[in-house]
């Protein structure tokens, strides 16, 4: 395996793993339904504006 494959399997992996937290928190909040507290946690994660709520 080369570096460049190297370093693009390491993205992949956080990507998966950042996806993974995503998920959890989304599930999480969806069942106590609270939309509101989800994307404020969102927020704090900084990634509110990569990814839009579906709601």
């Amino acid at each position: 395996m080369t570096n460049k494959e190297k370093i693009v399997l390491k993205k992949s992996r956080r990507f998966i793993r950042f996806n993974l937290t995503y998920e959890m928190f989304f599930t999480h909040y969806k069942r106590k339904k609270s939309i509101k507290t989800a994307k404020t946690m969102l927020k704090i994660f900084g990634i509110y504006s990569t990814i839009k709520m579906n709601e």
